[in-house]
């Protein structure tokens, strides 16, 4: 644990956001008495920064909209205008409306996620799949812990966090392959009670049961497929063209998306031979930053 903590503050580099430091015993109980006293030999204290993930998605479009993006939701693509056997727009339904609206433009962007590969085949693409995405919840449940926990799951030797959110806090996470639709995916009962086992080997003076979720959430990570082996699957991300055009942003993570972003920014400057300034993303905060 020592050498992780080391190793975190120099990956950080000078983007840290506290101090972190080696806790003995007696002052990891101090801080967090519900701890398992068995066989617990200090912790390490480290600070690290949360985000509101719906919140942070509307900050975006917020400021795609002022930099002059027209930014359109519940329109759902389906399928792609073609001239000379390249895509240049695509057909969108509304999706409060039911109304069929024709886009025109001169490339096409796919960064739908865990959905990558069904639009790479929507636009005729065909070979491999790219994407091996993996699935993972969270429960919500009743807060008894004073700061964040990062504890290594008995049953898998997983790691795990336990985060306090208000007055609540949430346990994950877990993972395992996706099988049929991203957006239909939900907290299993053999996950939950994973979790719950785990939390209460940690914790185990709060005995959680299933009564006392409050709910859960499931998502998809939109893991590259390494090699062609579904078992095999990369954090990273990759940006490619196919025949027809289709740009496909894929992979990824939170963390690295503004980089995905300016890369995919500077491939169109390269492919179309675009005029552009250097990127400012990496100074430039989101909307409720501005002073």
């Amino acid at each position: 644990m020592r050498t992780g903590l080391a190793l975190y503050k120099l990956l950080s580099g000078g983007a840290q956001v506290g101090p972190h430091r080696w806790l003995s015993a007696g002052e990891a109980l101090a801080i967090e008495p519900g701890l398992a006293r068995t066989g617990l030999v200090g912790g390490g204290l480290y600070a690290d920064c949360q985000m509101d993930d719906a919140r942070h998605c509307l900050e975006n479009i917020l400021q795609a909209g002022e930099a002059g993006a027209v930014c359109l939701n519940y329109l759902r693509v389906e399928n792609f205008l073609k001239a000379a056997g390249r895509l240049c727009g695509a057909v969108v339904q509304d999706r409060l409306t039911g109304r069929l609206l024709e886009i025109s433009s001169k490339a096409v962007i796919s960064a739908v996620g865990p959905w990558g590969d069904q639009i790479r085949k929507l636009a005729g693409e065909s070979g491999p799949e790219r994407l091996a995405p993996t699935k993972g919840i969270h429960l919500v449940l009743p807060r008894r812990i004073h700061h964040g926990l990062f504890i290594e799951a008995r049953r898998d030797r997983r790691m795990l966090f336990l985060l306090p959110w208000g007055m609540v806090m949430l346990a994950g996470t877990t993972e395992s392959a996706v099988s049929g639709d991203p957006g239909a995916l939900h907290a299993a009962a053999d996950e939950v009670g994973y979790l719950l086992e785990e939390i209460n080997r940690a914790l185990p003076e709060v005995h959680f049961s299933e009564s006392d979720v409050i709910t859960t959430f499931a998502g998809a990570r939109p893991l590259l497929r390494f090699s062609g082996l579904a078992n095999a699957a990369s954090r990273s991300h990759r940006i490619e063209e196919g025949a027809g055009g289709l740009i496909s942003v894929m992979g990824g993570k939170y963390t690295t998306y503004r980089r995905m972003a300016a890369e995919t920014v500077d491939f169109l400057v390269r492919r179309f031979r675009l005029p552009a300034e250097p990127g400012a993303t990496g100074r430039r905060p989101l909307i409720p930053a501005w002073d």
